[in-house]
């Protein structure tokens, strides 16, 4: 049988002695994963490309990725976790939007 990590005694365990809260629901969730964010960024941006000038796939992707990908917008997504994690928490573990 295969255990998530927090249903690992052993993790369970190491959390509590060092006082580390676990949330109550899934670590995956799509509303605290900045990766998600930034493909679904890219895919909305990918989109609008190909529907205006008529770009190939590849060749929108990889302008995308080049021209709008910024480091600074991912370090936004990064810093944007403790509101993420705030917005989910007063929903009870539901969507933010």
């Amino acid at each position: 049988m295969h255990l998530s990590a927090l249903e690992n005694v052993e993790n369970t365990q190491f959390l509590e002695k060092k006082l580390i809260q676990v949330l109550g629901w899934p670590g995956n969730s799509l509303d605290l994963n900045p990766i998600v964010n930034l493909w679904s960024f890219m895919k909305h941006k990918v989109s609008k490309k190909i529907i205006f000038y008529g770009c190939s796939t590849e060749k929108c992707n990889k302008e995308v990725w080049v021209k709008d990908m910024s480091p600074g917008y991912c370090l936004n997504l990064v810093n944007s976790m403790p509101c993420r994690l705030e917005t989910v928490t007063k929903n009870g573990g539901g969507h933010t939007k």
